[in-house]
């Protein structure tokens, strides 16, 4: 614990630098932290947290309807299931929010649920699961949530390079704890 409040402490004294290299190291960083994030969505949604590709389930299926599911599995599980979606994809939203500054809501948005798409296609294409158009609608409300979080936390805060280094600081720790869970799967298997 004291390593990551060092870590964090670090952080905060190089980014709320007002120089313009403080601005630019913020936004490197920022950079890495959401492809680290892009990796791990990635891993969760194509690989299903396997290590190896001989380990995935081959099966394709497709579900164009949205929120229809078969009566197989109860109906706790699929609202789980969108309830973490949009948890996955909160992220998207307010990294593509701190990071550009053109970027608007709407295109931010467009880029989540594009990104989203691209996701099920390939699990499609390579027959790793089932594409599902309720998973593209649940993943685009995750990111307009993180967009819509981004903005109302910046009217509260009033400042950008504050909320960037709390946004930094809440990777890093969720970055332990994804690197901590991770091992736990290695070992584990």
């Amino acid at each position: 614990m004291i390593s990551f409040t060092k870590t964090v402490g670090s952080i905060r004294r190089c980014m709320m630098r007002k120089s313009k290299n403080g601005r630019k190291a913020m936004k490197h960083l920022m950079i890495i932290m959401f492809t680290i994030y892009i990796i791990l969505i990635v891993w969760v949604v194509i690989f299903k947290l396997q290590f190896s590709a001989f380990e995935l389930d081959y099966h394709r299926s497709i579900n164009l309807i949205p929120f229809y599911y078969s009566n197989e599995v109860g109906i706790g599980f699929h609202l789980k299931e969108v309830f973490l979606n949009c948890l996955m994809f909160l992220p998207f939203g307010i990294y593509m929010k701190a990071i550009s500054d053109e970027n608007s809501s709407r295109m931010t948005v467009l880029l989540g649920a594009l990104f989203s798409i691209i996701l099920e296609v390939i699990q499609y294409i390579f027959a790793i699961g089932a594409t599902d158009a309720t998973d593209v609608i649940t993943n685009t409300c995750g990111v307009a949530m993180g967009v819509l979080m981004y903005d109302i936390l910046l009217k509260i805060i009033k400042r950008g390079n504050r909320l960037n280094v709390a946004i930094i600081s809440c990777s890093v720790l969720f970055m332990g704890i994804s690197i901590a869970a991770i091992i736990a799967l290695i070992v584990g298997n």
